[in-house]
């Protein structure tokens, strides 16, 4: 909404595929992807903290996300 950008420090490295970012209660999480086609969600707080919520097996990844 304010168009405020951030750096984020402490997502790790990720394989070619681009991060895939999805927001749930305007909480953006960020997606990467491993060499082994697996990928890590991460929670991406407002301050910066990067918090690893989920990692998926190989050839597995997140397509959506949302409050139960």
């Amino acid at each position: 909404e304010t168009k405020e950008v951030k750096k984020v420090d402490g997502l790790p490295e990720a394989a070619m595929r681009s991060p895939k970012v999805l927001i749930v209660d305007d909480r953006n999480y960020v997606q990467t992807f491993r060499e082994d086609k697996g990928s890590v969600l991460h929670r991406i707080d407002p301050d910066g903290k990067v918090t690893k919520i989920l990692a998926n097996e190989s050839s597995s990844n997140v397509q959506f996300i949302g409050r139960l």
